[in-house]
Parts: C-alpha cells; structure tokens; sequence
C-alpha cells in the first residue's frame, strides 16, 4: 500500500511536471505573504530539508498516514464501522490496525511509560511535551486525577515534559459544571444577584472553604424570580470534591514547578472553567505562571475576557498564564444554540476569528515582555506563527523565552513545529495518551480534522515527500 501511494504520487508530480513543460512548480509560500515579505526572513515553513533530523522510515509512515486521513470511508464512516464491530465483538482486529497506524501517528503510548519513549524522541528535535490523558469517558474520576497527578510528577523530574493539562469536566460532572454557569451568566447581567461561592478568588485553603458555606446556609438560600436557584446541598458536596481535586493538581504543579494548562471546553461550561481557573491563579501565580487558563478565540466574547483577565492580574499582582487556542467545538456550539434557543457565540466569519486570536496572541506577547506573563501559542495557522514569532523580536523577547511557546498536536504540523525549533523558538507538542479504545474520541477528531484541513495537510504532505523523493531517488 505504501509502495502504491508513492508511485502514485511520483507519477502525479511528473505529469504536472510535463504539463507545465518540464518546470517543477514552486512551493507556494505561506498565505497571505509572499516569499519576499514573509515576516520572519529566516523562519522558513516551505523547505523541505526541516525534516532532516527525521528517519525516512518515520517520514514514510507519517507520509502514508497523512494521505489516509483524506479518504472519507475512513474518517467519516470509521466510528459507525467501530461501533458496528464493537456491538458484533468482533473489533478486536480492527483497534490492532488502528494502534499500529492512525494512534500511533496521533497519540504517543497507553500508559505514561509508554508516552516517556516519545516524549525522549521529541526531545531530540528540541521539541518538548505537554502530556494529555486523553480518556474523555472513564469512569472512575479519582483514578483520572491519580493519574493525572502522575504526569505532573513525571514531567517534573523531565527536563522534555515541560506542561501538564487537563479536562476540568473530566474532575466533576458536567451538571455542576452547567449549573455554574448558568448561575455566573445570571450574574453577569444581574450584578446585584450574590452567588457566596465566588469568595473562593480569596481562599488559600479549598478543604474548608464549602463546609464553611453551608454552615453559614449556602444550601439554603432563595434565589429572586426569574433567577436560577442556588447551588443545593448535595451540589455543594459536588463542589467540594471539584476543589479538592483541582488543589492536589495545582499543589503538584507548583511543588514540581511543572505549569498547568486548563483546557477550554464548551461554551456552557466555560464560565465555570474560567471562574475556578483564574481563580486557583490568584493563590498559585504569586511568584511565577503555574495555573494557565485557555482562551478559545472562535468566540466573540473572548477577545474582551482575556483583556480584563490580563487587567486583573495586573491589579492584583498575580502572574497570569494563558493558552490561547482558535476553537474546536463548533458543530457542538451550533446544535446547542439551536437545542436552547440561544445566540451563536461563535464569530460571524474565519476572518474574524483570525483578527481574534493574531490581536490576543500579540497583547499576550506584550504582557510576558511587561510583567513575566506565560503565554502558549497554540495553533497550527502559519501566518499566525509566522507573525508571533516576528512579534517576540518586536516586543524585546528572545526566541528561546521560557515564558512563550508554539504549540501544535502530536502527528499535525511537524513541518512548522521543526521550522521553529531549528530556529530557536520554544516548540511543544501535546502528547496525548491512554488506552486505545478509551482515546478513540479523541483520535478520530485528530483525523477528520486533517481531512477538513486538506490545503495545510496538503502543503506538509508535500513536504515529507520531496524530502523522501530526495533521499530514495525517486
């Protein structure tokens, strides 16, 4: 299979070679930009000898595994044929295929140990790790956070696994999380309506802090018309373990000096992720980042909410850390809105999610160089990456700032993520791991993701092959 995928694709690149009369045609330069005016002149996303350091047998595999992902039958009728097999039990065979091919490009082990091997190998392109359990359904949330706390420990003794992250809707129940939402939008309009649980941005111990609620009747409190009621008792209880949960992860992160990247999540629980996360970094960011929240920049809320969030750090003297991400649930944004009857809060066009994210990205750059803010460029945009990493010069940075990084997902974007490491820029990749068939959410989005982006895969794919052509003489 591999053998025909490259065959057919010599024979595509010399006939467009004969059509244009023997010329090979050039490798387009990065949107928006011309070779000329690219705004890094050294920073080059359109050559392939940046895969050098790579084996050719990792460059076929990846190569193989990239045009894969462009066939439909596999990316949009997988899961259906997956759960078919799963009803039959007869998927065994077919999750041996998927860890030998697409897991393996896309996650880095089962277990942590498994992850290390990867995270090593990484390292060895001056690339680091984020590492991600991806589990997105198990059952038992203590043993999420075991080993969640687990990684953190790892990666502190790691000089390669410099992040940590995690789910907050993986800690607790995604009713509380709702909940809390709705209560902290009911506020937002009503700022008169008192919800006691937000006197946690003061707590510096979270054991006592809900007990201490419900002794002064937190549980029974009236709501007024129109407003959602109040937390109850046992959703109380609820929270108390919720905060118990995120103090044993900030209390590894900051005694392992390991920073925490809090994942974005839907709209209807983001209210409730930003809360406790900018929170927790009230009491943890007090000498440097620990706590990182995620700004999703797809929404039309967000631009404002980093501002005042970078504005109440500075208030209070706390260093803020954030992740800023472009978005990746908006067909569930949709459904949502349409299911509740509620506005679209995602941007009007791409154009202005881009406007979005480049304007958070360069005020996060300004506020590192202002006051020793964390900031985690997460995107696989190049012109994006591209002006960021012209704006580190601009702003009086230096590439190799441990206070910045260019993140982008393991198996996406290696072209770019090589690109920068080699020129001095602090590269990460989040290491996603756990269980093959606990992941498979996770690894069919990687997937159909890369079907979506066809022109960016595109561009990579072509990549990898010329510098395969170049060393098989092809």
């Amino acid at each position: 299979q591999l053998q025909h995928i490259l065959r057919m694709a010599v024979a595509r690149r010399v006939a467009r070679r004969v059509v244009t009369g023997g010329q090979k045609s050039a490798c387009r330069s990065p949107r928006g930009y011309s070779s000329a005016a690219a705004p890094t002149a050294a920073l080059n996303f359109r050559d392939p000898a940046v895969f050098k350091s790579k084996s050719t047998k990792d460059l076929l595999f990846n190569y193989a595994i990239l045009r894969a992902c462009t066939v439909s039958l596999l990316t949009d009728g997988g899961p259906k044929m997956l759960e078919m097999m799963d009803k039959l039990k007869i998927s065994a065979p077919a999750y041996w295929f998927i860890k030998q091919t697409f897991y393996r490009h896309f996650c880095a082990g089962e277990t942590l140990e498994e992850s290390m091997k990867t995270v090593d190998e990484l390292a060895k392109h001056n690339i680091k790790s984020i590492l991600d359990y991806s589990v997105e359904s198990a059952s038992k949330i203590d043993d999420v956070v075991d080993v969640l706390v687990k990684a953190i420990k790892i990666s502190a003794t790691s000089p390669s696994a410099k992040y940590s992250c995690y789910k907050m809707s993986g800690l607790t129940s995604h009713s509380l999380l709702e909940r809390m939402n709705n209560l902290l939008a009911y506020k937002e309009a009503n700022p008169s309506f008192e919800l006691p649980w937000m006197a946690l941005v003061d707590a510096k111990n979270y054991k006592e802090f809900v007990p201490q609620l419900k002794t002064a009747g937190a549980a029974r409190l009236a709501s007024p018309p129109g407003a959602p009621p109040h937390l109850n008792e046992a959703e109380l209880d609820e929270l108390h373990k919720l905060l118990l949960r995120l103090e044993l992860l900030a209390d590894a992160a900051q005694s392992g000096n390991v920073p925490l990247l809090v994942d974005a999540e839907q709209s209807w629980f983001q209210k409730t992720i930003r809360f406790l996360t900018v929170a927790q970094m009230r009491r943890y960011n007090r000498e440097r980042p620990v706590i990182y929240n995620t700004y999703q920049h797809y929404l039309k809320e967000t631009l404002p909410i980093l501002q005042a969030d970078i504005a109440a750090a500075e208030k209070e003297k706390f260093f803020f850390g954030a992740k800023l991400v472009r978005g990746a649930y908006m067909l569930a944004e949709s459904v949502w809105a349409q299911q509740h009857n509620t506005a679209y809060p995602v941007n009007d066009s791409l154009q202005a999610t881009h406007n979005s994210y480049n304007a958070g990205a360069s005020l996060m750059l300004k506020t590192v160089a202002k006051s020793g803010a964390g900031v985690v460029i997460a995107s696989h945009n190049e012109d994006t990456m591209l002006m960021m990493a012209k704006e580190v010069i601009d702003v009086g940075l230096k590439p190799e700032d441990q206070l910045i990084d260019f993140a982008t997902l393991y198996g996406m974007s290696d072209h770019a993520s090589l690109a920068l490491a080699q020129r001095g820029y602090n590269v990460c990749k989040y290491i996603p791991f756990g269980p093959v068939h606990d992941v498979m959410p996770y690894l069919m989005r990687r997937m159909q993701e890369n079907r979506g982006f066809v022109g960016r895969t595109a561009e990579e794919r072509q990549l990898m092959f010329e510098e395969i052509r170049k060393r098989l003489s092809l």
